[in-house]
């Protein structure tokens, strides 16, 4: 593991942390860190990226996630998806080891390193400015990622009548989903666990 210490410059710092909390990877936000990352400080800040990163135990090197802002830096840093489809698989990639996908599905991940076709997290999507789905699937999700703002956004984003289909860890609160899915308009809501033991849940929007 790299070692964080006081040998590490102040400045170099502040672009780590800076990059680390634009998640999103938005222009803006990409933007008020370049200046660090720009000069010849750009060393030092990739190195205290690196043990940033190290510390918290993410999957990615400093260069990886550069790499994906400099692919990311022209979007919103909170995306819209202008387009409609039959499935949209939340917390899905296309990147080696995610699992398959049909050919109609769209993915939508945080994590760049996922190779999703949109990098965003559900929890902040933009679902005045987007299309409709007839299914969305979370795909695994943490059952912490999961709450009242992720429900809430699946219905805007499904059709009339469309299919929320939710796998996640079985140690989470089913009276509290229930709760979150009835307020955002679902019904026929079936909670049980699977033949992996994960939670899953099947719940339909109404159609009016």
């Amino acid at each position: 593991m790299i070692r964080m210490g006081p040998k590490l410059p102040q400045r170099h710092l502040l672009a780590a942390i800076t990059l680390v909390e634009g998640i999103n990877l938005g222009a803006n936000t990409y933007g008020a860190a370049s200046s660090f990352l720009e000069g010849d400080d750009r060393r030092g800040a990739i190195h205290s990226l690196d043990a940033l990163f190290s510390l918290i135990g993410t999957s990615f090197s400093a260069r990886e996630y550069l790499e994906a802002a400099r692919r990311y830096s022209k979007i919103s840093p909170v995306p819209t998806i202008p387009v409609e489809g039959e499935r949209l698989v939340v917390g899905g990639g296309r990147a080696p080891g995610f699992p398959a996908l049909r050919n109609t599905d769209l993915t939508l991940n945080i994590s760049p390193t996922s190779k999703a076709d949109i990098v965003a997290d559900i929890r902040q999507i933009d679902t005045s400015k987007v299309g409709k789905f007839k299914e969305v699937f979370f795909e695994r999700l943490p059952f912490e990622v999961i709450d009242e703002e992720a429900i809430s956004n699946a219905a805007n984003l499904l059709k009339p009548g469309g299919k929320l289909h939710i796998i996640t860890g079985r140690a989470a609160n089913r009276n509290k989903l229930r709760e979150h899915l009835e307020q955002a308009g679902f019904t026929d809501i079936q909670i049980a666990e699977n033949m992996d033991r994960a939670l899953e849940i099947v719940a339909q929007l109404r159609k009016n």
